[in-house]
This record gives structure tokens, sequence and C-alpha cells, in this order.
């Protein structure tokens, strides 16, 4: 049976909310969107999670090599999914009776015909309720705390089973594995009762409504190069001095934006003219070539040799394997992560810019440092 698509969803909850104009704007903007191989590498694992749990259907150890989703599925994939399965049996070690814990897998909820969406997995028994979402992408954390996307699946899911919901506690919870971030896995946000009230309010509120605005939501936004919002960011970015200190902090927060509508005007160009849409003043070219071997590493090494080139300088000066590499292989081989924790530091290459309600500790500078070391003494 074909997946159905919602007008509106769990993954625009947030946008939604933010920004209910977006779904207008939407219907007069040609949008062209190619999924990204990131993307589908997460359907891929999202389809792993599913065929796993439903238990009949393939055994993990069948799953390298296989084909899912158009990706195949190699050591590193294979990698995330074992950490997604332990996570979930963390999570599962907290539901201790287990003739009373129920699963619903990849179920489809509909509050009406244009709000809908399929839930990764629900787990509840008679006291709790886990909405879990599965997170394979590697480059931004995700946090389960006030999570739209969560709550809408509970939302959508509570309208049509009322009954699980009642008297249990409602837990959002996210199983992204990161190991090259040692990050948790797992991750659990019980959800105040007030909070839930008041996004089900918020959330069907906005329904109607046609505001635009500009913030975190924008990021994936199909309409954001060519939103008036957006632009008008552009146009009054055009009008501030950037050497004001005094304007510096509303500024960064311009900068910020604009970077951002830039980046997403240049990407939605190339997508139209890879489609074929012609402008007078822009064309798409190569990428800068890069050189490489025409044959096999073995024959190049073999022809290398042949011309007079010895194997150190063929094959260069070899280097250790990283802390994340060296994980890998202790996993493979059923080893203690313990057994080099003692051997690792981090190092961070210096500071980037990040707006305040970044989950990332803020740093001293070297001259705030010194300062506040100068009026100790």
């Amino acid at each position: 049976m074909p997946i159905k698509h919602y007008k509106h969803g769990g993954s625009t909850a947030a946008r939604q909310i933010n920004c209910p104009g977006w779904t207008s704007l939407a219907k007069d903007v040609a949008v062209v969107s190619e999924e990204s191989e990131y993307a589908k590498v997460g359907t891929a694992l999202h389809t792993c999670m599913e065929l796993i749990l439903h238990g009949d259907t393939v055994k993990m150890s069948e799953l390298v090599g296989m084909t899912v989703e158009e990706v195949e599925i190699d050591a590193d994939h294979f990698e995330l999914i074992d950490d997604a399965c332990s996570a979930l049996e963390m999570l599962e070690a907290e539901y201790t009776n287990e003739d009373q814990t129920e699963y619903l897998v990849e179920k489809t909820f509909e509050l009406n015909e244009d709000i809908g969406g399929t839930a990764d997995l629900i787990v509840f028994d008679d006291t709790k309720i886990d909405i879990v979402d599965w997170k394979f992408g590697q480059g931004v954390e995700v946090s389960p705390k006030d999570s739209a996307q969560g709550m809408f699946y509970a939302m959508i899911a509570a309208h049509e089973m009322p009954q699980i919901f009642e008297g249990r506690d409602l837990y959002v919870t996210i199983i992204q594995p990161m190991p090259s971030r040692g990050t948790e896995t797992l991750k659990r946000w019980k959800v105040p009762a007030k909070t839930f009230a008041k996004f089900k309010r918020e959330y069907m509120a906005s329904i109607n409504q046609k505001t635009l605005s500009v913030g975190k939501h924008c990021q994936f936004c199909p309409c954001a190069p060519l939103c008036p919002k957006k632009t008008g960011v552009a146009k009054k970015a055009l009008l501030i001095n950037p050497d004001q200190a005094d304007s510096l902090n509303d500024n960064l927060k311009l900068a910020a934006n604009l970077k951002t509508w830039c980046d997403e005007v240049l990407a939605f160009g190339h997508n139209q003219l890879d489609e074929g849409l012609q402008l007078k003043d822009w064309k798409l070219v190569p990428k800068r070539a890069t050189r490489k071997w025409n044959v096999s590493s073995d024959l190049t090494a073999d022809l290398l040799d042949g011309i007079g080139l010895d194997k150190a300088e063929i094959y260069g000066v070899p280097k250790i394997a990283s802390p994340a590499q060296v994980e890998k292989l202790l996993k493979a081989k059923k080893l203690d992560l313990a057994l080099i924790s003692d051997y690792i530091i981090k190092e961070s290459s210096g500071t980037t810019l990040a707006p305040a309600d970044d989950p990332r500790e803020g740093v001293l500078s070297v001259k705030s440092l010194s300062d506040a070391i100068g009026r100790l003494t």
C-alpha cells in the first residue's frame, strides 16, 4: 500500500507552529526537491528497524550486503542499526512487565485528511507510553525536549487511540546513534501535561493562520528561497553598518539568517537549472575535477613499481587508526571500549559563533579569562 503524504505531518510540526503561512506559500512555489544521499540512507535504516521489529521478516545478521530502499547496507550502517537496537533494549528495561507491554511499529494515524503521519514506534504499558523516533543523521544531535515532532505524533495517536494515553505518563524518546561523537543514543523526555495541552492548542490554531516568520524552523523549508520574510532579511541587511558594536548582537542574528537564505537560494537555483530551467545570467558548469587512477589499486601499484618507485613512496606513510576507527574494531571483536578510554582526549580546534540557546556550553575568550584573573589579583 502506498504511503499517504499529508499536508501537515510530523516533520513539519515545528515549522507549522512557528510559521503557519508556509503551506499557503508552498502552493505558489514550484519546488524541486531531490532526496539527498543522507536522506536516502536515513530512510533505508528506518526500514531496517521496521524489518527487525517485525521479527519474522529479516535477521540482523542478514542485513549487511542487503539492498534496502536502493541503499546497500554496509558495516557502518550496521553499526548504527546495532546501536539503535541496544538503545531500544535499554528502553525496554523500563518496561518490566512484558505481558502488559505493547508495541506499535510504523503505525499511521490521522486526525483528518490533511493532518496525519506515521510514528516510527510507540511502546506502552499500563503506566506510561513512549513515542519513539529513530534519528540516524550524524550532523546534528536531536533532543527530545520540547520536540514538536514527537508531540505531533502523540497528538494524532491520542486522537485515534485515546484509551492508550489515559492515565499514562507520556514520553518523547529519541534514539540516535552517533558513534563518532560518543553522545547518548537513548534520550527521553517526560512531557508535562500542560506542555502537551499547550502544544495541541497552538498547533490546531495555526492551521488557519497565514503569518510568516523567520527562525530555526526555516531549515529544510521548501519555500525558504522565495519567502518574502527571508527576502526582507536580505533587504534589511543592506541597510546596516556592520561595524556598529552597539548593534552587533542583532546584526549577528541578521547575518546568520542572511547566510542561510543565500545558501538556500543558491541550492534552489541549482536544482531548478538541473531540471531544465533557463536563466539568462546563470548556467551549470562542471565542478573542479580531481585526478584519480583509472585502473585498480593492484594494477596501479604494479605500474608504479615497474617504473622504479618503492612501496614506501607508493603507499605513503601509514597513519595510526583514529579513536573512532579503533572503537569500531573493538566492537567487532566484542571487546570493552573502556580498554582505550583513558588514552583518548577531546581537543577543540577553536571556537565558533553560536546563538545563546545553542545546547553546547559557552567558553570564555582568552581576554575575558585574563580580565577575570586580573580582577582576582
